[in-house]
């Protein structure tokens, strides 16, 4: 396709040396997915622009899948889709200043799809290859939720960490992606319900509490919520009684349920008793705060807000933990951008 279309490379980042790292923990979404070719399926500015035939699904057996794409890897954060000279910024900016302002920066991609657990997994093994005997870890969103995944798991050399504009209580806005899927620009086939519903991290992105819809019709966290009002891929109808979708719901609520134990639980509590915490809040934007039921409907269109960043609530950025807090008013994705954030993030990853 001759669109004119581009993205960004990555800032030279140096190979770690020394006793200190800092290793950056994107978010959802924030990472490219590439084939075993090494062709790029998120994202690329051509899919942005065009209708999309396939989507990102993670196929699971018995599956009946539209086209989606084979085996993809994380290759690298997001830094800069361009299009007719038209460029949207994601994690650039801030990966410039990384490069330059932390100690042995160290970018830490992952599959943004995969059960946050699997994705924590993934960075205590990269931390623990590191050289270095003291880390810090700086994560944007749901990368936050990955590095306490990893905390819990055990690490021992991460001695500070910085969460910015991290969803601990869950983000009511996933909710109507699963039920009818999210868009990339002009692609809706990437992200579709169907993609979505193979996405454990998704689900577990979900608000903790069950209470985020205001007159909900049932539990939303229940397999008969799902099928018995036809969302998501349970519209149609066939699917309802399809034992491997059924199977698959419950393999996405049962992550969801392993997650929301963890983070209510005192692992937690345990897994932040070592590193001191920054915590960055987002304030001043009206932030999608829950789901309106009536009338035998959802009304994805009119959601209450609160305050928050836009994307997650300041209430949901604010975890249980000890922690220091640091207010920002920038948006969601631009958070990192902040000057204040970014001294605050040097100050901290200094050995």
């Amino acid at each position: 396709m001759l669109c004119g279309c581009s993205t960004a490379a990555l800032p030279l980042l140096a190979p770690p040396t020394g006793d200190a790292a800092t290793v950056f923990v994107p978010g959802y979404k924030g990472s490219f997915l590439a084939g075993e070719d090494g062709d790029r399926a998120w994202l690329t500015p051509g899919a942005a622009l065009s209708g999309g035939d396939r989507s990102l699904a993670l196929p699971f057996a018995g599956d009946h899948l539209g086209p989606h794409f084979g085996a993809l890897h994380p290759d690298g954060p997001l830094t800069r889709l361009s299009v007719l000279g038209i460029g949207e910024d994601v994690y650039l900016h801030f990966l410039e200043f990384f490069a330059r302002g932390v100690p042995s920066p160290v970018v830490f991609a992952y599959d943004w799809r995969q059960d946050l657990r699997e994705s924590g997994r993934g960075l205590c093994a990269t931390i623990a290859r590191l050289p270095a005997r003291r880390v810090t870890l700086v994560a944007h969103s749901m990368g936050g939720l990955v590095a306490l995944a990893c905390l819990q798991q055990g690490a021992p050399k991460v001695r500070k960490v910085v969460f910015a504009g991290t969803p601990f209580a869950g983000s009511p806005k996933i909710f109507p992606d699963l039920v009818r899927g999210d868009h990339a620009g002009r692609n809706h086939a990437l992200l579709s319900a169907e993609a979505l519903f193979t996405f454990a991290s998704a689900f577990q992105l979900l608000p903790l509490s069950p209470d985020f819809i205001e007159g909900a019709p049932g539990d939303p966290f229940s397999e008969t919520f799902w099928t018995g009002r036809g969302l998501g891929v349970f519209a149609d109808e066939a699917r309802r009684t399809d034992a491997a979708y059924l199977a698959q719901l419950r393999r996405m609520l049962s992550a969801r349920e392993q997650w929301q134990l963890l983070m209510r639980g005192a692992a937690v509590l345990s897994a932040m008793a070592a590193p001191s915490a920054l915590v960055v809040v987002g304030v001043g934007r009206e932030t999608v705060s829950g789901v309106r039921f009536a009338n035998g409907s959802f009304d994805f269109d009119h959601p209450p807000t609160a305050d928050g960043d836009g994307t997650v609530l300041s209430a949901s950025a604010r975890p249980a933990f000890p922690h220091e807090e640091l207010i920002s008013r920038a948006a969601h994705n631009t958070l990192l951008d902040d000057g204040k954030v970014q001294q605050a993030i040097s100050a901290a990853a200094q050995p």
